[in-house]
């Protein structure tokens, strides 16, 4: 039931649940790039 409820969409059309995963993906993303940086 719950994940039924995050498969909602949002007023754009698009679902919640994807929106989060993108979000989640670009921080993890920038995170990685910011420890590549340091330990150059």
């Amino acid at each position: 039931m719950q994940l039924w409820h995050q498969t909602e969409q949002d007023n754009h059309g698009r679902p919640r649940l994807f929106r989060d995963l993108a979000m989640i993906a670009s921080f993890m993303v920038k995170c990685i790039f910011e420890m590549t940086l340091r330990d150059l």
